[in-house]
Formats: C-alpha cells, sequence, structure tokens
C-alpha cells in the first residue's frame, strides 16, 4: 500500500469541500428495454479474464442498475493512507482526538473527487442512505470526526470515485464475460483484508479460482 503525505493526502484526495454522494436516480424502464436481471444492492466480481486494467481482480459494490444504466464502488483497492488528524483539520473539524491513520479506497475512475464514506449501519447522520445486507452509505465527513472520538460507525470504508454504465452497456460487459455477480456480504466488504476479498467473493460466484 502507498502511504501518501498528510498535506498531499487532503490535497489530492479531497479536492471537494465537502463530501457528495453518488447521485441516486429511482427511474422506470423504458419500454423495450432490458428489463433484468438488474444487479443493485449485489456485488460485481470481475472475471479472472477481465480486459480492463482498471478492473482487473475487482469487487463492486452495485449501488444503482436500472435501465438507464449502473454505478457502483469498488471495495477491495486501497490507494493510499494518511493521519486523519490531518484530513479533519482538511475539513475544519478538530484534529487533535486522534492519531490514528486513515485508508483511503479507490472507487472507480469516474469523478474521483467524489467521497464516499461506506460503513455499517449501526450509524446514522443525516442524509445517511441505508442499503440492504448491514451497509450503508453517508457524505457528512463529520462521520470522520466521529470515529475519531470513537462515536462513529463499528465499521467504515473512506471510498473516492465510482464506477458508472450507461444504457445497456454494463449488461454488454457481462454477455461477454467480464462480470459475474455475487450476493451482497458486509462482513467481506469491511472486514476481510483487501486482498482476499477478490478471490472470496469469485468463489461465492462459483468462479473456479
Amino acid at each position: 500500500m502507498v502511504r501518501l503525505g498528510a498535506h498531499r493526502l487532503c490535497r489530492r484526495l479531497f479536492a471537494v469541500a465537502a463530501m457528495a454522494l453518488l447521485p441516486v436516480v429511482a427511474l422506470q424502464p423504458a419500454q423495450g428495454q432490458y428489463a433484468g436481471p438488474y444487479l443493485k444492492g449485489q456485488l460485481l466480481v470481475a472475471q479472472p479474464t477481465m480486459r480492463d486494467p482498471r478492473f482487473a481482480e475487482t469487487v463492486i459494490l452495485m449501488i444503482e442498475h436500472d435501465a438507464n444504466g449502473a454505478f457502483g464502488v469498488i471495495v477491495n483497492k486501497p490507494a493510499g493512507s494518511g493521519p486523519l488528524a490531518k484530513l479533519l483539520g482538511g475539513f475544519g473539524l478538530d484534529p487533535d482526538a486522534t492519531d490514528a491513520d486513515v485508508t483511503i479506497y479507490y472507487g472507480g475512475p469516474v469523478s474521483p473527487g467524489i467521497g464516499i464514506l461506506l460503513h455499517s449501519d449501526d450509524y446514522r447522520r443525516d442524509g445517511t442512505r441505508v442499503l440492504s445486507g448491514g451497509l450503508a452509505l453517508s457524505r457528512d465527513p463529520k462521520l470522520l470526526a466521529d470515529v475519531a472520538h470513537d462515536h462513529g460507525p463499528a465499521r467504515y470504508k473512506l471510498i473516492l470515485g465510482y464506477a458508472g454504465w450507461g444504457p445497456r452497456q454494463l449488461e454488454g460487459e457481462i454477455s461477454r464475460g467480464d462480470w459475474v455477480s455475487a450476493p451482497l456480504d458486509a462482513a467481506l466488504i469491511l472486514d476481510t483484508d483487501s486482498e482476499q476479498i477478490w478471490r472470496r467473493a469469485g468463489k461465492s460466484s462459483g468462479l473456479p479460482l
């Protein structure tokens, strides 16, 4: 894992003043378009034959998937780490409560300035979106301050960027053998060593790994 300098971490990985959740749009499939099965709330697992090196051995939590496209976040690619106190200071929050480090995860190639806090659903803030399987998403950087003061979620990942597909694009990639789906498993995402997530998710999907 690459360890980023504290100031570089804040400047490079947090180019926005506040976290922003990925847009959530509830749209109905248009007449004549692909009608499923959709993979919202499941894991998308890259096959060993994945052609795109950006997604080799990745596992993606699918946040939305419908006739208009899909998006999700890669959950097994740490990008760097740095002091949590410096990160808090960059948001104007109290940096004195912790000497812990925070790991930043690469969520995908789209909008790397967008931050997502993926965490266990034992914690809620205004704007928290509860997912299935014991997971939730938050956009408020104050979650990190709560983590520093031991008032935050039991488990979390800080993710930058996301993966997105246009209409029928993901279905085409699945058809050509780039991806398989697997059941959502919060423990796999939040408790498992990143180097083991892809292999374990692949086994649960039936891949011969």
